[in-house]
């Protein structure tokens, strides 16, 4: 996928607002994803445990080595005036106005009179109130997990950066084939949210405009709080206020900086926020190890590869055409 189609992608995500099939068919047909999908690995404990075992992990945003990773904002300052605007609505007698606040009050489940006398009466902290969301922030990268793929084995970019200068790993996933996503068929998969919930694979945008994830923040924030309450009675308004955000996870963990085009990102995203790390169990079709990789590395990769059952265990080589190629090992 070139950059012209990541922000056709982009832009249908963008206005998304339901997940109707529809609107499904319409961002699937944008997000075609290729048949092969590849996961750079330097030699680690950690890395060659999770070979062996046929999982991937999930990281949360905040780990991820671009500090810019989830290239959103969060706009306070241009809720003020609006906020004022509402208010002043209601204050000069605005009865229409008045009326309508009235009814969304009654589609959240909030008591009407206690709906529009909050608003009328009750000026916000927009200082205290920056300083919140600027925490809700931090708080999004911390429950924002996903999984990172690139589209092409032989990126020299990723050979560098993810797998060690040519001193590691590449793990190649088949997505058409029906054995590659092992999630939900043990035992021990039938209390697993990825079993339950199976996550979904999008392509990055690249841009140097930042995503305005204001909304996003405040309906957080709006949630924790009703959460902390633990009211019953504010439960219609918790849903509200959650399906109104919708997409909006996808659109936050999918914009990163210009700069980074050339690793031809996909992330797997997992559906449920909060802060517990979780994995999936995909299968490998092949995996090719570094021109560069130690020989007593390469016998680990190749032992914790044959564990796992992996068929195809290739090598990097320079071919005659000056360019990265793969090749058999012999096992």
């Amino acid at each position: 996928m070139d950059n012209s189609e990541r922000e056709k992608f982009w832009d249908v995500l963008k206005n998304l607002h339901n997940n109707d099939e529809a609107s499904m068919s319409i961002l699937t047909e944008a997000s075609k994803r290729p048949e092969t999908l590849c996961r750079f690995r330097p030699v680690s404990e950690h890395s060659l445990q999770q070979l062996q075992e046929n999982k991937l992990f999930f990281s949360s945003a905040d780990h991820y080595d671009d500090p810019f990773d989830t290239y959103f904002y969060i706009n306070v300052d241009q809720m003020v005036p609006v906020y004022e605007e509402l208010r002043a609505d209601l204050l000069e007698g605005n009865t229409e106005f008045a009326d309508k606040l009235r009814q969304i009050a009654k589609l959240t489940g909030q008591e009407p009179e206690i709906f529009v006398s909050m608003l009328s009466n009750g000026a916000l902290d927009f200082a205290q109130l920056k300083g919140q969301l600027m925490m809700v922030r931090n708080s999004i990268q911390r429950r924002l997990f996903s999984i990172c793929f690139c589209e092409d084995p032989y990126n020299e970019t990723l050979w560098l950066k993810y797998a060690n200068n040519y001193s590691g790993f590449v793990q190649i996933y088949d997505f058409t084939c029906l054995d590659t996503f092992m999630c939900g068929t043990e035992t021990a998969c039938l209390n697993c949210i990825s079993a339950r919930e199976p996550p979904y694979t999008y392509p990055v945008c690249y841009s140097d405009m930042r995503y305005d994830a204001t909304k996003y923040a405040l309906g957080i924030w709006l949630m924790e709080r009703i959460e902390k309450q633990n009211n019953m009675a504010l439960a219609p308004l918790h849903e509200y206020v959650k399906s109104s955000l919708m997409w909006e996870i996808e659109r936050i963990s999918l914009i990163k900086k210009k700069c980074h085009e050339y690793d031809q990102e996909w992330r797997m995203i997992r559906p449920a926020m909060f802060e517990q790390r979780s994995c999936v169990k995909m299968k490998p079709r092949k995996i090719i190890v570094g021109l560069r990789t130690p020989q007593y590395e390469r016998r680990l990769i190749v032992s914790a590869a044959t564990i796992a059952g992996i068929q195809e265990i290739h090598e990097l080589y320079i071919n005659d055409l000056d360019k990265l190629d793969s090749r058999p090992i012999n096992v």
